[in-house]
């Protein structure tokens, strides 16, 4: 009786391949001709460019050109009465248009940098009749983009393929059959039911196919067709299932190439829903819809079509997909405010959700902001990328930092390029950590950054899974229809409180400070521009710009993309970028003096003989002292008001009251300090919060730290203007911290107050000199105490082996009571000299280390601390086990 013998999976992946081959036979090549030029060219000029005439196996362009291809020919006489498509890969991304120039289908080369795990990225086959009559004259006009999906130039920018040719339709029907069930059978336990009849299939399957592929693909086909139509029972998960084509607006690429990703994207979209009735695609960021809408308005109106007819969904809901954590709030609210009127003007469409798949970490300010924008919802999957913890959940309740709470869902599949395999299904059924809780999970699915979205491999894949027994069943619908779904088991979600940090990324928060500096500049600069546009419709009759604030704020929403403001991006992408802030910062600073300038000129100003307008754009009443030419007045503002003065009568620093400056007192109308006779600060008493800041210590003295001693200097000085006096206190915040010494032996509070007094406007030369000689001196009287040896004494207590926290306290009560005569803590080889838990031996060894080893506890090595006690290891990682061994 002769023995079975099923095909090894490397068999079977080899008849895959061989299927793949057989799909399409080309016929003839193209003629190709080319019209280059360095930046796109309108269709309407296409000609303009430089003429080549390039052929297969010839590169064509450099990183980022671009051409306008025209592919003819026309169909052979054999091909009469059969399926007839083009095949198009010039190693870069192409858009084939109508006869108008509007986008019809696009078009990717097969080599590209992607994650081939998740599939081959290349779309190649342009229809052109499903069944020919032979003869058919055919001229496609393509844009063409010298680059693939990330950037790169794949193969030399050679061209590949340009080919008419027929397509089997029953072969690649039987491709995607095998696909599927070769895929499912990698996913199974091999001694199960289901794998082995999958197994016997696929061997049945290609040992039929071997007496020749086309003769006997029908027959193949009815072998696996039993085996795809089995269906599953009562499903414990439900998964819904939403194309998409995630699109950076900018990285390995500029803005302008974006949009001309754009459109291949939509248009492959269109042209994939209208040969797929359940299919639903998703797109996000409304920025990437006005460009459709300015650039390609024919197409504009196809997508807004779909929206109507629930295949196209507009995912929500800010302007771009923004980093939520280099943005300030009020640019988070506009982005949230601009994305979602957008969408209902646009669609009639109400946002219930954030989408932010790819976002580097979300602010716990974001909750309370989607809460009042009127968002229920929201998804990522960007923490699945974090390098050292594993995020716990895929479903949870968000609370923010005010106890706004929102609900997330996080894509167990992990990725927004899902191949809508059968694989894909296992891994959302195996690694959806809430799956206990919910029944419900979402999987998106298609190629991004210009990949054209799902293709025909993924929605034929699809078609075969949604269903399919063994698997949780797949349905194609929206992301709003999941969330409706899903959150009926909300009631059973855990909470997460806070930021969602991403382990990953860091350095986006220190590269490109000029594209952040100037982004927190144009988020002032329009705060500014609207508070005194308001403030001259309300006072002075003016007129309020709204419309071209929208459009000034809608630029700086879209260099607040994920990763333009980060810094992520090519160097072009800055490089074009910084000029555009450049000219929106001049022009709001020019449209706010206009503003201020026609309220002064309507400002009541009778009776004064040198009237001058002092506006606060801040939402607090101001006192300030502010400089006129050479003289300086003392003035009080309304909040998000102005108040009009006469600088004629204003007695210079009248409303301060005298300064006092003596050795032992320095005193203004915000701050008394004193000195005691050996300089040291004894007192900061600040007179605004009627209440004394420094603390005070055993003998009585007063002890300041970095910031008091930065703060009391800003406060200090005489000439600070309001602004001034704010930044320089934001500065002090930043520079304030535990005390240390540098390489030249300078203290903490000597190097913050070097670069404050330096900063103090009115400081120059000698006089800038005495005041850091005198803030030198108070630093220098610190007591070194509190700000090294504690920390050094502590640190060296918590990593002492042998000792639980009880003895560690009792030896800590007893060497700083032998120790409080001298006024001063233990140094590192009197506590090892002392205590009881050390060995001789140990102790030996540490008093040998201790000059290396004891500069600063905090930072010395663990491996050099467990050598030098002689242990394994060093373990501190929580006080009530902090030893060592």
């Amino acid at each position: 009786m002769p023995t079975f013998k099923p095909y090894t999976l490397p068999a079977l992946a080899r008849t895959l391949a061989q299927l793949e081959a057989a799909c399409y036979t080309p016929l003839r090549t193209l003629d190709i001709a080319a019209w280059w030029s360095r930046e796109l060219l309108p269709f309407a000029e296409r000609m303009r460019g430089e003429p080549r005439q390039p052929a297969l196996g010839e590169a064509w362009g450099s990183l980022f050109d671009c051409a306008w291809f025209l592919f003819s020919g026309a169909v052979p006489a054999e091909a009469a009465g059969q399926h007839v498509v083009l095949l198009l890969d010039v190693n870069g991304e192409l858009c084939v248009v109508d006869e108008a120039g509007e986008p019809l289908r696009g078009l990717t080369n097969r080599a590209s940098e992607f994650d081939y795990r998740l599939g081959r990225p290349g779309k190649r086959v342009l229809e052109i009749s499903a069944r020919a009559a032979g003869g058919e004259p055919i001229a496609v006009w393509a844009d063409a983009a010298c680059n693939d999906l990330f950037g790169r130039v794949q193969e030399g920018g050679v061209i590949q393929l340009a080919h008419i040719a027929t397509c089997d339709d029953t072969v690649l029907a039987l491709f995607y059959d095998f696909e599927v069930l070769l895929d499912f059978l990698k996913c199974l336990p091999a001694n199960t039911p289901r794998a082995q009849q999958i197994l016997s299939g696929l061997t049945d399957a290609a040992q039929l196919i071997g007496g020749g592929i086309a003769a006997n693909a029908a027959a193949a086909r009815e072998r696996l067709a039993p085996l795809l139509a089995q269906r599953g029972g009562d499903p414990s998960l439900t998964i819904s299932a939403i194309g998409h084509a995630h699109m950076d607006l900018a990285w390995l690429w500029p803005i302008r190439e974006t949009i001309r990703k754009g459109a291949r994207t939509f248009s492959t979209a269109l042209a994939n829903i209208e040969r797929y009735p359940d299919y639903v695609f998703g797109a996000s960021q409304p920025q990437y819809f006005q460009w459709m809408r300015e650039h390609y308005p024919a197409l504009y109106e196809r997508i807004r079509a779909q929206v109507r007819a629930g295949r196209i969904e507009p995912q929500g809901a800010m302007w771009v997909e923004a980093d939520t954590n280099i943005a300030g709030g009020e640019a988070l609210a506009r982005q949230l405010l601009l994305g979602m009127r957008f969408f209902e003007q646009e669609f009639g469409v109400r946002c219930t959700y954030l989408w932010l798949p790819d976002v580097f970490g979300y602010s716990a300010a974001l909750p309370q902001l989607l809460r009042l924008a009127g968002l229920r919802y929201f998804s990522t999957q960007k923490l699945s990328w974090s390098e050292i913890n594993v995020f716990p959940h895929h479903s949870f309740h968000w609370q923010g930092i005010d106890g706004s709470r929102i609900l997330a869902h996080m894509l167990p599949e992990e990725t927004y390029n899902g191949p809508a395999l059968p694989r894909s299904v296992v891994k959302i059924e195996q690694n959806y950590k809430d799956s206990g809780v919910s029944g419900h999970s979402l999987m998106v699915f298609g190629i991004g950054d210009g990949g054209g979205g799902p293709g025909e491999e993924h929605l034929e894949r699809l078609a075969r899974i949604r269903n399919l027994a063994g698997l949780s069943p797949v349905q194609q619908r929206s992301v709003a229809d999941f969330f409706e779904d899903w959150q009926a088991d909300a009631d059973h979600f855990a909470t997460w409180v806070g930021e969602l940090y991403l382990e990953r990324h860091q350095g986006t928060y220190t590269t490109q400070a000029r594209n952040k500096r100037a982004n927190r500049q144009s988020e002032l600069a329009l705060r500014a521009l609207e508070i005194a546009a308001l403030s001259d419709v309300l006072w002075a009759g003016g007129s309020y710009p709204a419309e071209s604030l929208e459009l000034i704020w809608r630029e700086v929403l879209l260099y607040q993309f994920h990763d333009i403001l980060p810094g992520s991006s090519i160097k072009r992408v800055y490089d074009e970028s910084l000029p555009r802030y450049e000219a929106m910062l001049a022009e709001l600073r020019e449209r706010t003096g206009a503003h201020l300038a026609h309220l002064a000129a309507q400002a009541d100003t009778r009776g004064m003989s040198a009237p001058l307008l002092v506006w606060n754009p801040l939402s607090w009443a101001r006192s300030e002292w502010i400089k006129n030419d050479t003289s300086w007045l003392y003035v009080t503002v309304p909040p998000l008001g102005y108040a009009v003065v006469d600088a004629a009568a204003q007695p210079e620093r009248g409303a301060l009251g005298e300064l006092i400056a003596t050795p032992e007192l320095l005193e203004n109308d915000l701050l008394r300090v004193q000195f005691g006779s050996d300089g040291a600060i004894t007192s900061v008493y600040d007179k605004r919060a009627a209440r004394e800041v420094l603390a005070r210590t055993q003998d009585g003295r007063q002890e300041e730290t970095a910031a008091t001693t930065a703060k009391a200097i800003v406060a200090l000085a005489p000439h600070v203007d309001a602004a001034e006096r704010g930044r320089l206190l934001e500065l002090a915040r930043g520079l304030s911290g535990t005390r240390y010494d540098d390489s030249w032996g300078r203290s903490a509070e000597e190097v913050q107050e070097r670069a404050l007094t330096g900063l103090i406007p009115s400081l120059e030369g000698a006089a800038r000199d005495q005041a850091y000689a005198e803030a030198k001196r108070r630093a220098l009287a610190l007591p070194d105490t509190h700000y090294t040896e504690m920390p050094r004494f502590t640190a060296l207590l918590r990593l002492l082996p042998h000792a639980d926290a009880a003895d560690r306290h009792a030896f800590a009560e007893q060497i700083l009571s032998d120790f409080a005569g001298e006024k001063r803590w233990p140094r590192p080889d009197d506590v090892i000299a002392t205590a009881p838990f050390l060995d001789s031996a140990q102790r030996a060894r540490l008093l040998a280390a201790a000059p290396d080893l004891t500069r600063n506890w905090y930072d010395a090595p663990r491996a050099e601390l467990a050598a030098a006690l002689g242990v394994n290891h060093i373990n501190n990682s929580a006080p009530e086990s902090e030893k060592a061994g």
